[in-house]
């Protein structure tokens, strides 16, 4: 905010009686302490923001692709893991690594719910059912009155492992790319067992996979129970990341970003959401400057 404007309020606020002064400058500490909180979110935002996102995008990988199930629902996960973590970390007192898992296991639980009627369509239905989980979710989250509504929730902590506090950029980066090594190590590992080969098969062709012995929903639930933790995840560590979440950031459209990013790196590559993600986030956060 523009100085002259402080010092005019406050030129303005002596020359009135106590009670007016008293509560002006209680506004303008106010309105003072926001410009500052503003300023420091959006210091952290592209930080955040790209390392937290590129980490979300392995949901759509060889998960729910490789089962042929056409998701646009993954900020619902997102909100889900976001708002657990901050919810038990800033209300009850939790730590932020059990308020994670707590996170990733409800939206896991939510998938398996979600994969009942989403393994009886195909194609576009399916679409349709998994952007209405989306949007039920940014609904609810909006208008809660324990997720703070269209406020949001602030003052969220710092992830810290035993004790060891992640409080600056370097920790976050160190923490963020050992994590993301990690989580590639484990899609690897899922992709190359019977589960991941059952996947592609269904992908390929789900008629021929049931033909030779496959349970095609099972299978399906998987894909959606793993996408739904991974994006859980990534929706706390953005939480913990920022400091401050709201139901803006859980839009329709940041489930299209994931796609739009994972369709740039490719579909079905271990290493496509992370190419992607490098090249179209950095894009994105270049046109947004330009608003």
């Amino acid at each position: 905010m523009d100085t002259n404007f402080y010092d005019q309020l406050k030129n303005f606020l002596n020359t009135k009686d106590h009670f007016c002064k008293e509560n002006g400058m209680r506004i303008l500490t106010i309105s003072e302490g926001y410009a500052e909180a503003e300023m420091e979110i959006s210091e952290h935002h592209l930080n955040g923001m790209r390392s937290v996102q590129g980490g979300a995008l392995f949901t759509l990988a060889d998960f729910a692709c490789a089962a042929a199930i056409n998701s646009f629902g993954q900020a619902g996960f997102f909100a889900i893991g976001a708002y657990t973590s901050a919810i038990l970390t800033t209300k009850l007192g939790w730590s932020p690594i059990p308020s994670m898992l707590v996170g990733a296991a409800l939206a896991v639980v939510m998938a398996i719910i979600l994969a009942i009627p989403a393994c009886r369509l195909r194609k576009h239905f399916l679409s349709m059912l998994t952007i209405a989980f989306g949007q039920i979710v940014l609904t609810f989250v909006t208008t809660a009155k324990f997720t703070g509504a269209a406020t949001g929730i602030a003052k969220i902590p710092d992830i810290s492992i035993f004790g060891y506090e992640l409080d600056s950029r370097v920790k976050n980066l160190v923490f963020m790319a050992l994590l993301m090594a990690f989580m590639v190590f484990i899609k690897n590992r899922i992709i190359k067992s019977r589960t991941g080969r059952a996947l592609i098969s269904i992908r390929e062709n789900p008629v021929a996979a049931q033909g030779m012995g496959i349970n095609v929903r099972f299978y399906k639930t998987i894909a959606f129970a793993v996408g739904a933790f991974y994006a859980a995840i990534a929706g706390s560590l953005y939480a913990h990341l920022m400091g401050y979440i709201s139901p803006e950031t859980f839009a329709p459209i940041q489930s299209t970003l994931f796609v739009t990013v994972l369709l740039f790196g490719g579909i079905g590559t271990l290493w496509g959401p992370v190419i992607g993600s490098a090249v179209i986030l950095p894009i994105r956060e270049l046109f947004q400057s330009f608003v």
